[in-house]
């Protein structure tokens, strides 16, 4: 289940921004040990003339449950 909520969440960044460069998983999960209830920790890399702030408050959107 954890993997699925991971790709719905990278495919919704990836879709409505193209400005995203990449995507950094960090924290609990990318050291491996991520329990049933931990959350997705993310590091957006934005290209020149990305709308950063279009991008917070979708990330803010974004962080309930999927």
């Amino acid at each position: 289940m954890a993997d699925y909520r991971q790709d719905l969440i990278l495919d919704h960044f990836r879709d409505v921004f193209p400005s995203i460069r990449a995507i950094l998983l960090v924290g609990s999960r990318a050291m491996g040990y991520a329990g049933p209830e931990s959350d997705v920790d993310l590091c957006l890399i934005l290209g020149d003339g990305a709308d950063r702030t279009a991008v917070h408050e979708s990330v803010l959107l974004a962080g309930g449950e999927v």
